[in-house]
């Protein structure tokens, strides 16, 4: 499945999940991505990585996409660490191909749920936005103090993050800054998710992000 960033306003999509597994899961792990994968690398210590990468074009935009698996081991501990990594950039036209050595992501993507079933991750999406967006903005920039600080400390906030907070703790934060000249007004969106990562599990969590962000807008003004 091709995602096409710019339908979402969307520059960066990140997805990166860190958890423990037993010892002979971990070897069994590895030795299923090294027959996914030819572009491997050991360290002396035994920690190993595996890479995925991918150009894609849709609809005239060049996207660059990423997949990787560190593993580390140590000795002391039961347990391996295990850390998954996905990343969709939209990238310039000139982006060159993966080298040969690199499996497509999307290989990646088709065994994860068989390899490492439901997993906890952190998504972070940056959303940038025309000039035309500022004045739809829930939250205008500069935001004068309530109490500026005295003689020459500040007296303004250029740029803010704000949460979502419930009794079950913080759903998701999203840092806002305002367009500085021509700039975009740039959204970056974090939250922590569960879920088995696939394709269409990939594009919900795009989905959400940009609702998330689209939340700070209000469409009906001069409407």
């Amino acid at each position: 499945m091709r995602i096409n960033l710019a339908r979402y306003n969307c520059t960066h999509f990140h997805i990166v999940s860190s958890f423990k597994v037993p010892k002979e899961e971990g070897a069994e792990l590895r030795g299923s991505l090294q027959n996914m994968s030819t572009h491997t690398h050991e360290g002396p210590d035994g920690d190993w990585a595996v890479f995925f990468g991918s150009k894609s074009q849709v609809e005239g935009i060049t996207h660059q996409i990423i997949g990787s698996i560190h593993q580390t081991t140590n000795d002391q501990e039961d347990d391996d660490t295990v850390r998954f990594r996905f990343l969709i950039d939209r990238a310039s036209e000139d982006l060159p191909r993966p080298p040969s050595g690199f499996r497509s992501v999307s290989k990646l993507i088709e065994v994860s749920p068989h390899l490492f079933g439901h997993l906890k991750a952190s998504v972070r999406c940056i959303f940038e936005y025309d000039r035309s967006h500022e004045k739809l903005s829930r939250v205008q920039f500069p935001i004068p103090l309530i109490v500026p600080a005295a003689g020459d400390g500040v007296t303004h906030i250029e740029s803010a993050q704000f949460s979502r907070r419930t009794s079950h703790g913080t759903e998701y934060k999203i840092a806002v800054t305002p367009p500085a000249d021509d700039g975009a007004y740039v959204h970056s969106v974090r939250f922590e998710t569960e879920c088995q990562l696939n394709w269409k599990s990939i594009r919900n969590l795009l989905n959400r992000a940009k609702s998330i962000s689209l939340n700070l807008f209000d469409f009906t003004q001069g409407e």
